[in-house]
């Protein structure tokens, strides 16, 4: 609902696979059936968008004659986004493409968006809004607190045993 707020943010969006079959989020799946199938802790997974994907983003947004694009991604610790968008805009015969790696997770992503916007609008250049970017997830912190482990310990971010001595501890 927040993107229809901002005309000039584009979304990639991630592949969601769940009992074999792929979706794309928010396109053939809702957030409100993934919401479901977690609420029955059931397994689903996620991939990032496929390199073809986002350098076809990529051209349509050059095509609409935006002059820079400016990308955020999770973090490349957390994800593989980021090597998705760098690698697209690589193949780019125009690359007048940002990729910056944010080292955090949606919620700040989701606020620099705003940021962006604003920047803009106030007429700061590329590089200001990029060092501003990069100030702003140098001073943030974010935490994920799970009502279970079930979904990191089927996707194996977290092991059998960890999982375990946490759920002993409560």
């Amino acid at each position: 609902e927040e993107i229809t707020q901002l005309p000039n943010v584009f979304v990639a969006p991630l592949s969601i696979i769940y009992k074999g079959k792929e979706y794309t989020d928010q396109v053939d799946i809702s957030v409100e059936e993934v919401q479901d199938i977690l609420s029955r802790n059931e397994l689903i997974q996620t991939s990032q968008p496929s390199v073809g994907t986002v350098h076809a983003l990529y051209e349509d947004i050059q095509s609409q004659g935006y002059d820079h694009i400016i990308v955020v991604s999770l973090s490349s610790k957390l994800s593989g986004t980021f090597n998705s968008f760098s690698a697209a805009a690589d193949a780019l015969d125009n690359n007048n493409v940002s990729v910056i790696d944010t080292m955090t997770i949606a919620g700040p992503v989701q606020a620099s968006a705003a940021i962006i916007e604003k920047l803009n609008q106030a007429g700061k250049s590329v590089d200001e809004i990029v060092e501003t970017l990069n100030t702003f997830y140098k001073h943030t912190e974010s935490y994920v607190i799970p009502e279970t482990l079930d979904q990191l310990k089927a996707s194996g971010r977290i092991s059998a045993g960890a999982a375990a001595v946490a759920s002993l501890l409560r």
